[in-house]
């Protein structure tokens, strides 16, 4: 998209991996500031890291995202 290249390389890497995926997990910050319940917030954060992923090869298109088991249940 009209974006890409300021979030992405040519080949289709993340240029930065979100700060706060450092700073706490991703579980946990779904739970404190979201209040999630545990098995939530488990199933939520494997969606999103689905597409977070800084591979290209491995990251879900859209495709496959609205195949997930996440979205279909």
């Amino acid at each position: 998209g009209k974006f890409f290249h300021v979030f992405f390389t040519n080949r289709g890497y993340l240029k930065y991996k979100p700060r706060f995926l450092n700073e706490i997990k991703l579980y946990d910050y779904l739970i404190e500031e979201f209040e999630f319940k545990e098995e939530d917030a488990k199933k939520f954060e494997e969606f999103l890291l689905l597409m977070l992923n800084t591979n290209p090869d491995k990251r879900f298109n859209a495709k496959k995202i609205l195949e997930s088991k996440f979205l279909i249940k």
